[in-house]
């Protein structure tokens, strides 16, 4: 994607793409840059930390919300039932905390449950080699993390829906709408 022109590439599946953050990297390393363009998008977990400067924001599904969500409908006694009432099917979204887009302070406490674990990383540099890229994109784009933020703020609010869309009649039905 970046050899076609791409400045941003979204990673779709976890830690298989890490080459896309390697390839940001390596790609702004051989103009002389210490950041992006080009830049990746993680997915799955905060993956920020992979190439600092090179991620702009991961999009997290927050499968920890969900497993505590179902642990303590057990718990309580009330799982079944509200499985049985949703059709068997528990739904995570942005408004209920079951997705998420990283921030400087997820990345922080991210990188702190690796330090804890053994992992070798300096938390301080890493974290600021991603303040100093947002600040970097920030001042050459505009607001754009503000403008995440508040848009992330409407969906939990429920002043902008975002649809949940299980069906191919659905599907087509918003392909047909935004190609």
């Amino acid at each position: 994607e970046f050899a076609a022109g791409a400045v941003v590439s979204y990673n779709v599946a976890g830690q298989t793409g890490n080459g896309i953050f390697d390839a940001a990297q390596t790609l702004g390393a051989q103009k002389g840059q210490t950041m992006g363009p080009p830049f990746g998008i993680g997915v799955d977990s905060d993956q920020d930390y992979i190439q600092p400067g090179y991620i702009l924001a991961s999009q997290m599904k927050r499968v920890d919300t969900a497993v505590l969500t179902a642990t303590k409908l057990a718990v309580n006694g009330s799982f079944s039932s509200v499985v049985q009432s949703t059709g068997a099917d528990l739904s995570f979204n942005m408004a209920s905390g079951g997705v998420a887009i990283s921030t400087v302070s997820d990345v922080n406490a991210f990188i702190q449950i690796a330090v804890n674990q053994g992992k070798s990383y300096n938390v301080t540099t890493i974290t600021n080699q991603i303040q100093t890229m947002r600040n970097a994109v920030t001042a050459k784009c505009g607001a754009v993390y503000d403008y995440v933020n508040t848009v992330v703020s409407q969906i939990k609010s429920g002043q902008v829906h975002v649809p949940l869309v299980l069906t191919q009649d659905a599907i087509t039905l918003w392909r047909s709408r935004y190609g």
